[in-house]
């Protein structure tokens, strides 16, 4: 939607157990993520990440630390390591896609 719209549609994955502590156990969800700047057509990571926190994770500490993703965590942007192209800083436009995946498993 991005300028004027008031929010960026962002499709959403969770893997690797993290779909467990996601509201409803979903592993695919289409969010709405408000525009940090109304002047923009696009969002921060931080701001993906902020609104997964808070909307979507039964669990926020099993998700987050601080402003990021907690340790384990892998975050793909558009198929690709968010470690690649700024990690919260990076931007995420109308029709992108992240994905969440735990890397950690118990055994």
């Amino acid at each position: 939607m991005g300028i004027g719209g008031g929010h960026v549609r962002v499709a959403l994955g969770f893997g690797g157990g993290l779909e467990l502590v996601v509201k409803g156990r979903q592993q695919h969800v289409e969010a709405n993520v408000p525009l940090e700047d109304q002047g923009k057509a696009d969002v921060s990571m931080r701001a993906v990440v902020a609104y997964v926190r808070d909307q979507l994770v039964e669990k926020p500490e099993m998700f987050a630390k601080d402003e990021g993703v907690r340790p384990g965590v892998l975050v793909l942007l558009n198929d690709c390591d968010w470690e690649l192209d700024g990690t919260l800083d990076a931007r995420v436009s109308d029709g992108d896609s992240v994905m969440f995946i735990s890397t950690l498993h118990g055994g």
